[in-house]
C-alpha cells in the first residue's frame, strides 16, 4: 500500500523588528524596518484601545482629510506611491524562501500594518529656539485706571470688554463662556492674554493637558495635528535634500540615486512607481517651498 506524501507545514508568523521568529530558517538580516521604539508607539495606540486593530488604525489615519498646503500634498504623494518598506520586505522574503537555485520553500507571511503606519505619526520635530521670542512679562500688566485695570491695546481686548460690558480685564474669564469671538493669531498673542488674565505656567500647562485625557483630544493631537506636522518637515527635508543636489549640477535622473533622497524615501516609505511620478512631486514641493519662502526660493527649472 502506497504511502500518502505528508503536506508540508506553512508556518504564518507577523513580521518584527529583529530576526525572523518561528522560521526555522537561517540566521538572516531584516531589511531596515522601523525600530522597536516606534514600533511600540503604535502598538500602545491599540492596546490601549484606542483602536481595534493594526487595519482599524491605518484606516483611520488614511482618512485624515489634511489642512496645511503642506499635508495636502503630503498626504498625495503617500496616496500614490507605494511602500518603501513593502517592497524591501518582498525581496526579503524572495531571498529567505529560496532553496538551491530554482527550489521555493512553501511559506506564507502575515505582514503587520504597522511599518507603514509610523511614518504618519513619527516623532522627527525639531523644538525651536526660544530666543527669538520677546516675553516682557512687566508689558504685560496694562494701565490701573480708578482700581480697575486696563488691557494692553493692539490686542482685541478692549473691543471684547465693551462687547461684553465689563470694566476690569479679569472679568473676561467670565465671559468666555458665552463669547468666544476673541481671536489669538499667534504665540504672543496668547501669551499676552494669559499673563493679562493673572494665569501662570503651570496653570496653563495643567488645564491644557488636563483637557486632552480623553480618546478623541488625545487622538486628535497625537495623531491627526501631528500628521500635519511632519508632513511639513518631510516636504522641508525634500526641499533641503534636493536644494544640495542642484549644487552638482547633475541631471534629475541623477537625483534618484542620491543618498540622501533614497534615505528619505525609507524614512517616509515612500516607492516612486516612475522617474516622472518623483519629477512631478519634485516640481510641486519646490513650487509650494517658493510660495512659502518668496526671498529663498528655488529654481524651478529642472534638467
Amino acid at each position: 500500500m502506497a504511502h500518502k506524501k505528508k503536506k508540508k507545514k506553512i508556518i504564518i508568523y507577523k513580521v518584527r523588528p529583529g530576526a525572523l521568529s518561528e522560521a526555522n530558517t537561517p540566521p538572516v538580516t531584516t531589511p531596515g524596518i522601523p525600530s522597536p521604539r516606534l514600533w511600540k508607539q503604535v502598538n500602545d495606540l491599540i492596546k490601549n484601545q484606542y483602536y481595534k486593530n493594526e487595519d482599524d488604525l491605518k484606516k483611520e489615519v488614511d482618512d485624515i482629510k489634511p489642512a496645511s498646503e503642506y499635508a495636502k500634498l503630503y498626504k498625495k504623494l503617500k496616496d500614490k506611491t507605494g511602500s518603501y518598506n513593502r517592497k524591501a520586505l518582498s525581496k526579503h522574503y524572495d531571498k529567505i524562501t529560496r532553496v538551491g537555485t530554482t527550489g521555493r520553500r512553501k511559506q506564507k507571511f502575515k505582514i503587520s500594518k504597522v511599518p507603514e503606519i509610523i511614518p504618519l505619526i513619527k516623532d522627527r520635530r525639531k523644538i525651536n529656539d526660544l530666543t527669538d521670542y520677546d516675553f516682557d512679562v512687566y508689558s504685560m500688566r496694562g494701565l490701573v485706571v480708578d482700581g480697575k485695570r486696563k488691557p494692553v491695546t493692539g490686542l482685541g481686548l478692549y473691543s471684547y470688554m465693551e462687547r461684553n460690558k465689563i470694566n476690569h480685564v479679569v472679568d473676561i474669564i467670565k465671559a468666555w463662556p458665552k463669547d468666544k469671538s476673541l481671536k489669538v493669531p499667534s504665540w504672543k498673542v496668547l501669551f499676552a492674554y494669559l499673563k493679562t488674565l493673572n494665569f501662570t505656567p503651570e496653570e496653563v500647562l495643567d488645564g491644557a493637558i488636563m483637557s486632552s485625557q480623553t480618546k478623541k483630544r488625545f487622538l486628535e493631537k497625537r495623531i491627526f495635528r501631528e500628521y500635519e506636522n511632519n508632513a511639513e518637515y518631510a516636504v522641508n527635508n525634500l526641499i533641503e535634500i534636493y536644494r544640495n543636489f542642484l549644487k552638482t549640477k547633475q541631471p534629475f535622473k541623477m537625483f534618484l540615486a542620491d543618498k540622501k533622497f533614497v534615505l528619505w524615501c525609507q524614512e517616509e516609505d515612500i516607492n516612486f512607481e516612475s522617474d516622472n511620478h518623483c519629477r512631478d512631486t519634485v516640481k510641486q514641493a519646490v513650487k509650494l517651498y517658493n510660495k512659502k519662502n518668496p526671498k529663498d526660493k528655488i529654481p524651478e527649472k529642472m534638467k
